[in-house]
């Protein structure tokens, strides 16, 4: 089984994840005190303006992406190790004036049209990104992160909530996403934890392991899986163990409610290192072993709508209403899913990225 530090090609650092309506690993980020800046950016030209401004600022920065589709001639990039940096924030789905949000990553599109990895963000403290849809990066082999989303950090939280990661490439390693925490590359410490939930990772392609991604934390904090949706994912090399999903890796890891189905053929969908608690999950191939408290996992056919709509059909009745209300590891249950819709109905929670709505059953009510 690999794990992130199995891979010397990638980058020293690793995803730092922070809170989004709970406070995930607030404590290691230690930025209540800390002024703020907030930048509204229209193009990717302002976008990587912005993101080079807060390099090494002590402010938190908020960059607000405002709705459309943004094309890097290169990879989007944010670099620091200033142990005194910020946190930085970057969030779409927003109006042309940053003044109201919607909650849908479908609205805010980063696009590496095939050429370059889309969004690296590096940081020694806490980073957040959120409603964003990453498609289409492309990146080499012994090359650091992923072809679509790198998210890495030292010592501070890490939160990646409700985007959509489909359609990127690296020719060895992550194709989907790469998000960790990894203090040991640096002889430091993190109590921070990492959070990965609400996403849809579709259709990223790794030519060696990983198609997926990885969500690793290196540290001493939890890592967080809750209601991803994970299928399609494709590792191009062929052997026993490959991971066509995701990996995730932590000393404490809590998987709640996802839907991890129908990667590359003969990969595991999920694979795990370290204690891991399974809740509730759809899961076709699992490599790993969970936790002996882990309950309410099943294998079955979560019946997407189709190849390119992640929803799932009405008779999907393993999946629906079928989630925990109450994630493994004290994480509480976000309120949205990934299109902003109430995330429980009728006292019921689904599991995957989407949320059906019940009052309707005929297949078209998303």
């Amino acid at each position: 089984m690999n794990t992130a530090n199995d891979h010397p090609q990638q980058s020293r650092i690793r995803p730092l994840f922070l809170a989004f309506g709970f406070v995930c690993g607030l404590a290691a980020l230690d930025q209540t005190s800390r002024a703020s800046t907030t930048v509204c950016v229209h193009d990717a030209g302002e976008l990587q303006t912005a993101l080079t401004a807060a390099q090494g600022s002590t402010s938190e920065t908020f960059i607000n992406v405002a709705q459309g589709t943004y094309s890097p001639a290169a990879t989007l990039t944010f670099y620091s190790l200033a142990t005194n940096q910020g946190q930085l924030d970057v969030t779409g789905g927003y109006d042309s004036s940053c003044t109201a949000t919607t909650q849908n990553p479908a609205l805010t599109l980063l696009d590496g049209g095939g050429l370059v990895p889309v969004l690296n963000l590096e940081s020694w403290n806490g980073i957040s990104v959120r409603y964003l849809t990453v498609e289409n990066g492309h990146a080499a082999a012994a090359t650091g992160g992923s072809g679509g989303l790198s998210v890495e950090s030292i010592t501070g939280g890490v939160i990646v909530h409700y985007n959509i990661i489909r359609n990127n490439y690296k020719g060895d390693y992550f194709g989907g996403i790469f998000a960790s925490i990894a203090p040991d590359n640096f002889s430091t410490t993190s109590t921070a934890n990492i959070d990965v939930s609400g996403n849809l990772i579709v259709d990223n392609t790794a030519g060696a392991d990983d198609a997926g991604g990885i969500v690793s934390n290196d540290g001493t904090g939890k890592l967080f899986m809750n209601n991803n949706t994970v299928s399609g994912n494709i590792v191009v090399a062929n052997g026993v163990g490959l991971t066509g999903g995701v990996l995730a890796s932590a000393l404490a890891g809590y998987v709640s409610n996802n839907i991890l189905y129908g990667d590359s053929a003969n990969t595991c969908d999920l694979s795990i290192v370290g204690t891991t608690v399974l809740d509730s999950n759809d899961t076709q191939n699992t490599c790993g072993s969970a936790d002996a408290s882990s309950s309410g996992n099943v294998n079955f056919d979560p019946q997407f709508v189709s190849a390119t709509d992640l929803h799932v059909l009405a008779t999907s009745v393993h999946t629906l209403g079928q989630g925990t209300l109450t994630p493994a590891g004290g994480l509480a249950l976000a309120t949205i899913d990934l299109e902003g819709h109430p995330r429980t109905a009728n006292g019921l929670v689904d599991m995957g990225a989407y949320e059906r709505d019940y009052i309707f059953n005929d297949g078209f009510d998303n």
